[in-house]
């Protein structure tokens, strides 16, 4: 066991200070997720966190350092009190990010052979502060690692929503990768190809990546994600940028709030008309691809498979190392033969009465959330006010 040093970061500024050393760490771990990055927890803070008289969220990261001053982990947390005062006030320490839709991935950002030390030290000082907190969320937990063994053995922890992720490691060659795929796959990618030169019909693909085009190239995302959302298909396909704050957010990344290079908008093209497009993020080597979107009336092309394949393409041979294909269980990333990597969620209850109340008061939020997969407007809204997510 090595000793670890924890200090607590409770400002943007101190956050933003922090940001070149946390970004330094991000770029070593695998998976490598956008949403371990700093970019990204200042961005969703100052945008999405309230201060309120019904709701006020904190800063209050916990940072820990080896003796000599290394940083070995970042948990990048704040504290959500419902209502934001009085002794009747819920208190929930949880991580960043706690959107429906846009932060797929929350956890601590440290290494793999680091977790042992980090959530030893991490659970141990979160013991001693439980009067100041009723309820803790803890994400990111990976399957059998050290972080989910040492959460679990904590009392009145309890076990979350399990969320799959697919890691697709990439060949030399868009040759090699495409040898390696399944019949049916190889198949599927000959008639994408086929069926639309049969109907006289060319498609083209383009990869957006200057900042003064993703503005255009986020609202033609916006539209063909909403249509596919609304389309009448087998697989539901919630729309995650139905809010015009969760637009906002990602534009906002996509311009200006990421280091340049990290968006790029992979577009499927008749002409000047966009009929799939996807976006994606690099970190280092790594592309992480994000949501996607495509117009109904082009899906006897498969346009969505082709425009996939294409990326895949373009990242082989702009020498991306891995591509993430997100989280969440369907053919359209399994197909592709990733390796499946599964995080827990957790639960960790204080043993006090306004711990126990404040349990029934999640089983409630969560009732809520769960509606957000067929949502009215209403289900909607009380599901992101509930901001226990």
């Amino acid at each position: 066991m090595n000793p670890l040093l924890l200090e607590a970061v409770t400002s943007e500024k101190a956050l933003e200070a922090l940001a070149p050393e946390w970004e330094r760490l991000a770029l070593q771990l695998s998976p490598r997720l956008p949403f371990q990055q700093p970019w990204w927890h200042l961005a969703w803070f100052r945008r999405f966190a309230e201060d309120r008289a019904g709701i006020r969220d904190t800063l209050s990261v916990r940072v820990l350092r080896r003796t000599n001053g290394e940083l070995a982990a970042v948990v990048p947390l704040m504290i959500t009190e419902r209502p934001a005062k009085g002794p009747f006030r819920t208190r929930t320490l949880q991580f960043v990010g706690t959107d429906p839709n846009l932060t797929e991935v929350r956890g601590v950002v440290c290494r793999a052979e680091d977790e042992a030390d980090v959530f030893r030290t991490l659970l141990g000082s979160l013991r001693r502060e439980r009067s100041g907190w009723d309820l803790a969320l803890r994400s990111g937990l990976r399957r059998g690692g050290d972080a989910e063994r040492l959460v679990l053995a904590e009392p009145g922890v309890e076990l979350g929503r399990e969320v799959p992720d697919y890691v697709l490691d990439l060949p030399a060659t868009w040759e090699a990768l495409r040898a390696g795929l399944s019949r049916n796959l190889k198949e599927s990618l000959r008639k994408c190809a086929n069926a639309p030169k049969r109907d006289g019909l060319a498609f083209t693909f383009r990869v957006v990546t200057e900042r003064a085009e993703m503005g255009a190239a986020l609202e033609a995302f916006f539209a063909l994600h909403h249509a596919r959302a609304a389309a009448s298909t087998q697989v539901v396909h919630p729309d995650a940028f139905v809010s015009s704050h969760s637009k906002e957010f990602l534009r906002y990344l996509a311009r200006e709030g990421s280091p340049p290079g990290t968006f790029r908008v992979y577009q499927l093209r008749l002409g000047d008309r966009v009929l799939a497009t996807r976006v994606g993020m690099v970190i280092g080597d790594i592309l992480y691809l994000y949501y996607s979107g495509y117009d109904p009336e082009f899906s006897k092309y498969s346009v969505m498979t082709t425009c996939v394949a294409w990326a895949l393409r373009h990242a082989v041979e702009s020498g991306i190392k891995q591509v993430n294909l997100s989280t969440g269980n369907d053919i359209s990333k399994t197909r592709w033969g990733p390796s499946e990597i599964w995080f827990h969620d957790a639960l960790w209850v204080s043993p006090s009465l306004r711990g126990r109340i404040s349990r029934e008061g999640y089983a409630i939020a969560e009732m809520a959330r769960s509606q957000l997969q067929n949502p009215s407007p209403l289900v909607r809204f009380l599901a992101f006010g509930a901001r226990h997510r």
